[in-house]
């Protein structure tokens, strides 16, 4: 997982620093980001995922996190932090469609997160997510 990789190329409007150094979009995947570095989880941040569109038609999206399994298939962390935006929101709608068509299942292959209404986040439910959920898949 520490080999380069193909990144969103999306311009970053906002940049909050994680531990490595590493650049990412919010406070929120600061906090992921960090944990998953403290408990050892091999891991790429926002590296591009080969879909097929509902037209059949190749496309790419970013998950936050692409998380290395230790039998070999990857899981993926999507953080929804801004529910409350509409726009956001139709563009998380589609991106799950998206990962449903192409037999990304949420519970299995699919870790879905989000901030609180209050725009807050539970480091602790993240961390408890990394213990039960990853690390005995590790």
């Amino acid at each position: 997982m520490s080999e380069r990789y193909a990144k969103n190329p999306a311009d970053m409007a906002t940049r909050h620093i994680a531990v490595t150094g590493e650049a990412v979009r919010s406070k929120s995947e600061v906090i992921i980001y960090d944990l998953l570095v403290k408990y050892g989880v091999p891991f790429r941040y926002e590296c591009a995922l080969r879909l097929r569109d509902f037209n059949g038609l190749e496309t790419f999206r970013y998950p936050d996190f692409t998380i290395l399994l230790g039998d070999g298939s990857l899981l993926y962390w999507e953080h929804l932090g801004m529910l409350s935006d509409e726009r956001y929101l139709g563009g998380t709608a589609s991106k799950l469609a998206l990962y449903h068509r192409n037999g990304l299942t949420v519970g299995d292959d699919l870790i879905l997160t989000s901030d609180a209404a209050d725009g807050s986040i539970n480091a602790e439910a993240i961390a408890r997510i990394i213990e039960e959920l990853i690390l005995p898949r590790l």
